[in-house]
């Protein structure tokens, strides 16, 4: 493609694929080291999770996946009844709201 330039300029100079200089070096180092760490930690964390999910699908017969432990997990009797849910005024006794502060028997204050 032609370039279009006023009369007595010249053509700006190509640059090329891979700038220069001090600063670009580091960067592709810099670079370089992220993807490193990044690919350690997610190796460091996922693999341990994709080892319990096929250790937890894996049959009694070798070779064979079920899902039935995990269709044992709601049936479990008192399970779910056994989880609670609570809000920050369950976690932290003197926080607003908390009918243990109202009362002033909260079990952190004696």
């Amino acid at each position: 493609m032609a370039a279009i330039t006023s009369v007595g300029e010249s053509a700006p100079a190509e640059r090329s694929a891979r700038p220069g200089g001090m600063q670009a070096g580091r960067r592709r180092k810099l670079n370089l080291f992220r993807y490193l760490v990044f690919t350690l930690f997610g190796l460091f964390f996922f693999l341990p999770l994709i080892s319990m999910l096929r250790f937890s699908v894996e049959g009694k017969k070798t070779g064979s996946w079920s899902l039935v432990a995990w269709g044992q997990i709601a049936s479990y009797p008192g399970l779910l009844s056994a989880i609670e849910i609570t809000g920050p005024e369950g976690c932290y006794p003197d926080a607003g709201g908390s009918r243990h502060a109202a009362r002033g028997n909260s079990p952190l204050v004696r």
